[in-house]
């Protein structure tokens, strides 16, 4: 009887240790597979254009939910105390250091649309890419001692879609742009966004090839196979990128 028993004990310890070999390789490979998934994910292009004042005046009411009048009022008074804020601070440390400091002068109020399209796996015949779309708002000024340089005012209409080899869905989870970071002669924005990204796929090499960049099979229908990974991105912006 003891010998019975200990014959079950063995065989049950060759059990769990012959599990864990399993395991723990899947287990790295699934790690692994993360990782790839957040080194793939990169800018590839940045595109800045300039958009009228209109244009943004009509995101900025739509974001604040105030009407085109109200928002045409905010946006001059923001931008004469801006403006008064930066000239401010430079004259009050030219009397703080008693020193002749750079002077600076406000010379433009511009208005730009930022298009970040990102990477977000490609192998073979497939691919899939994010493109993200801002509209800001700049303080543009010239410092006797540096030159011309500008600063982030406001944010509005963030926005984000997808693109792909097949049919792309973009499902947003979160989605933020922020302004910090002012240096004295710029600053920054960051912009945080996360989903569930699919992609159609009809041939059966194109799942492998998703495979390889972190997607795996969501759904099927018919012939159609949607390819399904999770993307967060994290990414900054200098007011500085582009001056024209």
């Amino acid at each position: 009887m003891m010998k019975h028993n200990m014959k079950k004990i063995i065989s049950l310890v060759l059990v769990l240790a012959m599990s864990l070999a399993i395991s723990v390789p899947g287990f790295a490979a699934e790690k692994e597979n993360q990782n790839a998934k957040t080194t793939r994910i990169k800018e590839i292009s940045t595109e800045v254009t300039d958009i009228s004042r209109e244009e943004f005046l009509k995101s900025f009411a739509k974001q604040k939910g105030i009407s085109l009048a109200e928002a045409d009022k905010f946006d001059k008074l923001q931008t004469l105390k801006d403006n008064k804020d930066e000239v401010a601070k430079y004259n009050i440390s030219k009397q703080q250091s008693n020193t002749a400091l750079a002077t600076v002068t406000p010379m433009a109020t511009v208005y730009k649309q930022i298009k970040q399209t990102y990477n977000t796996g490609s192998y073979g015949s497939f691919y899939s890419k994010l493109i993200v779309i801002i509209q800001v708002k700049l303080e543009r000024y010239n410092s006797s001692s540096f030159g011309t340089y500008q600063k982030f005012a406001a944010v509005t209409d963030v926005g984000s879609s997808a693109l792909g080899s097949g049919s792309a869905t973009w499902n947003k989870i979160a989605e933020s742009a922020d302004i910090y970071g002012d240096t004295g002669y710029e600053n920054k924005i960051a912009f945080m966004l996360s989903g569930n990204l699919e992609v159609a796929v009809t041939q059966s090499v194109q799942i492998g090839y998703a495979n390889q960049v972190g997607f795996s099979v969501g759904t099927s229908v018919g012939g159609t196979y949607y390819m399904r990974k999770f993307v967060s991105i994290d990414d900054t912006f200098s007011s500085n990128y582009d001056l024209t």
